[in-house]
This record gives structure tokens, sequence and C-alpha cells, in this order.
């Protein structure tokens, strides 16, 4: 079959624009508008007039446009990060060297934890304005807005919260030291003393935002007047701690490792001490049972603690007893499954006790009873 020049110039044609649109590369949705000048923004702004920070954030371009639009956005938003960093280490600095000098004031103070926790610093209030795909970079860039002062808002209702807490805590400690209950009014303190605790990022990031606001300073007040009551009521605080059981070493081991935790806690243990620790160590025949050919007997645990303030009163998150039968020990002889029992009952007691302990003065919040 013979073709003409011009039918074979056609079939070429066609077989070259059918090779070309099937090897094409993948869509990698680039913009055809010439780069925005705000591709070049190298690091972050605050306009002080606006309240908005502004920084761009940059990825290689995929062909997954969302998830290269999450990453660019990533990468601004640790930029913002950065600058409140670099901020508070510049002002930490300026800071120590005011100290050295003498210059030192109260609400300096305030940042003087916060380089070791830079890299928890939550950024807010966060929103695209403008995204771009380079082609000849081969880029997503994505610029964001944060809004300063809506961010400030947020932190300042939570350490307005903050300090409200603290101040209702420290208030009823007050009362329950007046009336002689120690325990009560530090379990109360250690509330107060926590509630602030997670407060470090924002207080930074409020200080550079806004050094004029003195929210941060409020908090730092009412925590320190926490702190120092604390320390004050710690000194004042003694334990007794005596335990009563049939086996007498049941009873030393139950005691002892109560009195090593308070110990350990700072707390001092003492003879005579004015809280009270009282812990009483029994069993109770449960009767027999047959294991295969044997008989054994059966013994349950009875073993409660009662903690008192010095004005008499139980102290109720931290007395308690085993349930009635709950803890059993076996053995073939009867005083060996009743004296297994009465140990059982010296572990439940003393590891129950240290693990109410923690929770009560180390775990509790505003919700937890202690009235």
């Amino acid at each position: 079959m013979k073709y003409s020049t011009g039918t074979f110039i056609a079939m070429t044609g066609i077989a070259f624009s059918l090779y070309s649109g099937g090897c094409a590369g993948p869509d990698m949705y680039f913009d055809t508008a010439p780069p925005p000048r705000w591709l070049h923004q190298d690091s972050c702004r605050l306009n002080r007039s606006t309240g908005l920070i502004t920084a761009v954030g940059r990825t290689p371009v995929t062909q997954l446009v969302d998830e290269d639009l999450r990453l660019a956005k990533y990468d601004a938003v640790s930029k913002v990060a950065q600058m409140i960093s670099s901020e508070v280490s510049s002002t930490t600095s300026v800071w120590q060297a005011e100290y050295s000098t003498g210059k030192k004031t109260q609400d300096r103070a305030i940042l003087a934890k916060d380089i070791r926790i830079r890299s928890r610093i939550r950024v807010a209030d966060v929103r695209v304005r403008r995204q771009y795909r380079d082609k000849r970079t081969k880029t997503a860039y994505v610029q964001v807005a944060v809004d300063a002062r809506a961010w400030i808002r947020r932190i300042e209702h939570r350490l307005s919260g903050h300090i409200r807490t603290i101040a209702e805590q420290v208030k009823i400690a007050r009362g329950f030291i007046q009336a002689d209950r120690p325990l009560h009014a530090y379990a109360h303190l250690m509330i107060a003393a926590r509630a602030g605790k997670g407060s470090a990022s924002d207080l930074v990031v409020l200080n550079v935002l806004n050094r004029k606001n003195k929210t941060g300073q409020r908090l730092y007040t009412l925590e320190q007047k926490a702190d120092s009551m604390i320390r004050k009521l710690k000194n004042k605080m003694t334990f007794s701690v005596m335990a009563r059981a049939t086996f007498p070493d049941a009873a030393r081991l139950c005691a002892g490792r109560i009195r090593d935790f308070l110990r350990k806690k700072g707390f001092r243990v003492k003879r005579n001490g004015n809280i009270k620790v009282r812990a009483l160590l029994s069993a109770k025949n449960q009767g027999t049972v047959r294991i295969a050919t044997r008989i054994e007997h059966v013994f349950s645990a009875i073993a409660g603690i009662n903690v008192k303030e010095p004005d008499g009163s139980t102290v109720g998150p931290l007395s308690f007893s085993a349930p009635d039968g709950r803890y059993s020990a076996k053995a073939n002889r009867k005083n060996a499954a009743y004296k297994k029992a009465v140990f059982m009952g010296a572990d439940l007691l003393q590891a129950g006790f240290r693990s109410r302990f923690r929770h009560a003065f180390f775990q509790a919040d505003a919700s937890d009873t202690w009235r």
C-alpha cells in the first residue's frame, strides 16, 4: 500500500501527539500567575497596628495538594513559635544582665524558667492567607497570619482561670489552718500549686506579645504565696505512724513502709507527731476448702487505716479498710493461713496508703472532696 506524502506527514503528527500525551508527567497544579512578592518573606513579622503575625512556610510540591498545604502551613507555624522563642532568649539575656547589675525586679523573675519550655509553645488563631505553587522552584508556599490579639485574649482567659483557682484554694487552706487541720490545708495548697504549672508557655507568649500585661504578674505573685504557705505548713506537720497486729513483724512491716514513704516525700515522722496514722491488722476465719485430696484453711484479711488531724477529725481521703472477705489466704495449717492473711493486710494497707496519698496531694484537683 502506498501513502502520499501528505498522508504520511499527517499520520506522523497524530502518532507524535499520542506519544507525547501518553508520556506527559503528572499534573502538579502549578499556579500560572507570576510569583507574588510575599514568597520572599524570610522571617516572621508582627504588625503592631493590625495585631497580625505573618510567616511563610514552604515544602517541595507533590501531587497531594492538601498534604503540601498542611506541611507548608506547619512550617510557617513553626517559624512563629521560633520567633517567640527568639524573643524569649533575647529578653532573658537582657534580664540576666539586669540581675547582674543589681536591677532585680520581681516581675522579671516570671521568665526564669522560660528557656526550658520554649519547645512547648502552642500557636493559636492561625489562618492561611495565601498559597502559591511555584513551577520554577517546584515548591509549595503558604502564608499564614496569626491574630496576636485573639491569641492574647485566649491566654488571658486561661490565666485568669488559674488565678481564680489559686486564690480560691489559698482562701480555703487558710480556713483549715485556723481550724488546726493541716492535711486539709496542704491538699488545697497543692491544688493551688498545680493550677498554674501548665501555664509556663502561655506566660512566655504573653510576655513577648504584650509585655505591659499584668495577668502574668498576678499569677506569679499568687503562685509564690501558695509556695510559701506550703513550705511553712510542711515544717509544722509531723506524722505519728503506728500499727497493731497479732504478728509484730506484720505491724513493723506496715508502719515502717509508711514512715519511709512519708520521709521520702519530705515529711517529718515523730513518735508524738500531731497527725496520727493508725493501722489495725487481723484476719477472719472463712472455714476450709477441699483442693484435690487435701483440706486447706482459709482466712480473709481484716485491715484498716485511720488518719486523724491534730483537731481529732478523720482524714477521709487517707482512711480506708480492706473490703470484707475480698482478700484471702490459704494454707494447710490454720495458723499459717491466719499469718498469711495478716501479712497480706499489711501489704494492702501500706500500698493503699501510698496510692491514696499520691492522689490526694499530687494529683487531685479542685473537684475532689477535701472538705
